[in-house]
């Protein structure tokens, strides 16, 4: 199908070496129609006509050509009535003859729509922020909010400081880099560090709200905006953050005290339970046939003398090298 529509913006703006009333007279137009007629992507046609009749109009020295194809665009943009299409490329095939017409695919459209996008989640990103109460967006919608609010709000924050420390302000510099601040953060709006077209650091808008005004034209004219230096953006910038985190540590310093205050009540522990003494079983020895081996007086001297004398010293075996110094020792050192 992009062959077939690239074929026929060529026959579009294909020119025949005979005059107009002859090439309507030898059915041209009749085969041209039939071919746009039956052109199922309408919308897509008309744009690389747009786009690419300006390449193609020769001989049109004082713009009457290219004044009149413009018109037939407006007239298709008020009409939009689907049997009057076809007579848009009509209009501009009288007016083109190039007898080697240039054909590019046109790009305005995705271009735009890829803007569209990007405009749209930069007002979604502003208005359903987290941060920001609803009672602020409660009545401010889309429409509202590119019409109506984003010009005198950009005045708002392009307000003219100092390039200096903040120190050295006065205290009604103080106090009117202090309403800024705070209806920044009530915004959750503030100028971050961004690298910029010819990679240098530059302070933006985050969420990027100037660009919703801002045109391609209006790179040569004056805005009536007042624009802020990057200094003066730091500024604001360094502001708004030493505020977000003086607010974050107030808020954790308020959550224990809250905790303290809705403790549960004292209770009263109560004593442990004390173990109940066990019957402890002295063990008797026993012969093969399970009776009992009375012991002689001698033998149960030995056994205790026995159990004082154990020592209390673990000794373990360890295999490797050692340097260190070596002590003789007996068997009986080790029962």
């Amino acid at each position: 199908m992009e062959k077939g529509l690239f074929e026929l913006w060529k026959n579009i703006f294909q020119g025949q070496a005979s005059s107009a009333k002859d090439k309507e007279s030898s059915g041209n137009y009749s085969t041209l129609e039939s071919e746009i007629v039956s052109c199922s992507q309408q919308d897509k046609l008309l744009e690389g006509v747009y786009e690419n009749f300006n390449l193609n109009m020769t001989n049109d020295y004082s713009f009457e050509k290219t004044v009149e194809c413009l018109e037939w665009f407006t007239y298709s943009d008020l009409v939009h009535d689907e049997r009057y299409r076809s007579l848009i490329p009509l209009a501009i095939h009288s007016k083109c003859n190039s007898m080697s017409p240039k054909v590019s695919h046109p790009q305005s459209g995705y271009a735009n729509f890829i803007k569209l996008k990007h405009s749209q989640s930069v007002i979604d990103s502003f208005l359903q922020s987290e941060l920001v109460p609803p009672m602020v967006y409660a009545s401010l919608t889309k429409t509202i909010f590119v019409r109506d609010f984003i010009s005198p709000f950009l005045d708002i924050l392009a307000m003219p400081i100092r390039s200096v420390n903040p120190h050295l302000y006065s205290q009604k510099e103080k106090q009117s880099l202090n309403n800024l601040v705070e209806i920044m953060k009530h915004y959750n709006i503030n100028y971050t560090l961004e690298n910029n077209i010819s990679h240098s650091l530059q302070y933006v808008l985050n969420p990027p709200i100037d660009n919703l005004i801002q045109f391609n034209f209006m790179d040569k004219t004056p805005s009536k905006h007042l624009h802020l230096s990057n200094t003066q953006k730091q500024i604001i910038s360094i502001a708004v953050i030493q505020k977000v985190n003086k607010k974050e540590v107030q808020e954790k310093e308020s959550k224990p005290k809250e905790k303290a205050e809705t403790a549960p009540a004292f209770k009263v522990p109560t004593p442990p339970s004390t173990p109940k003494p066990q019957n402890i079983v002295e063990h008797v020895p026993k012969d093969f046939f399970g009776r009992p081996i009375q012991l002689s007086p001698e033998s149960t001297n030995k056994k205790n003398i026995k159990e004082s004398t154990v020592s209390k010293i673990k000794y373990r075996y360890q295999e490797g090298f050692t340097n260190a110094v070596k002590k003789s020792a007996y068997i009986k050192d080790f029962l």
